[in-house]
């Protein structure tokens, strides 16, 4: 209910999951075909942020359930159609990817899809099948690094600390930051 007056009149709200929702902005822009499609893109863009913010808004008021206050904030995707997709479900899945950047570089955000955010989710789902692979196979070893205490100029090995490393068949042995959020 909350998020329908958040939007106009001509725009379509859905759900989509137990936490997600859709909206579907109509008539961003306004002018004839002459406008240059620069200024055209930024007409669009400033409308969505406008929607983006009263989303914000009615979203930063608690939710009172059974006497408790609750507080929300929307992490917010989106995909400009035609200019990021040609499809309606290419549309979908880059706003969803868009949205979880938006997850990703901390909660209450919005973000635009772009070509490198199609990267980066294709170079994830890439590693994330290669992580897989890696578990069957084995290739995590762990490396032992000594920890020395030294005490008057003479260093004893006092244990040692175990480091988690991807032997990958390509790119050699990989630190855990090359892949450890991927894997979580």
């Amino acid at each position: 209910e909350r998020l329908q007056t958040a939007i106009r009149e001509s725009d379509a709200l859905g759900r989509k999951g137990e936490d997600e929702f859709l909206i579907l902005l109509s008539e961003l822009i306004t002018g004839d075909d002459d406008t240059p499609t620069e200024q055209k893109t930024n007409m669009i863009r400033k409308n969505i942020a406008i929607v983006v913010n009263r989303i914000s808004e009615c979203l930063s008021r608690p939710f009172n359930i059974q006497g408790q206050k609750f507080y929300v904030r929307a992490s917010i995707g989106v995909s400009i159609c035609p200019n990021d997709a040609d499809s309606a479900q290419a549309m979908l899945e880059h706003a969803d990817s868009a949205m979880y950047h938006a997850k990703e570089t901390g909660r209450g955000r919005c973000v635009f899809y772009n070509n490198e955010l199609h990267k980066r989710q294709e170079r994830r789902l890439a590693m994330d099948s290669q992580l897989r692979l890696a578990m069957e196979k084995g290739e995590f070893v762990l490396q032992y690094q000594p920890i020395i205490e030294v005490i008057k100029g003479k260093g004893t090995i006092v244990g040692v600390e175990a480091l988690l490393r991807w032997n990958h068949r390509i790119d050699g042995l990989l630190e855990p930051a090359a892949f450890l959020g991927i894997a979580e």
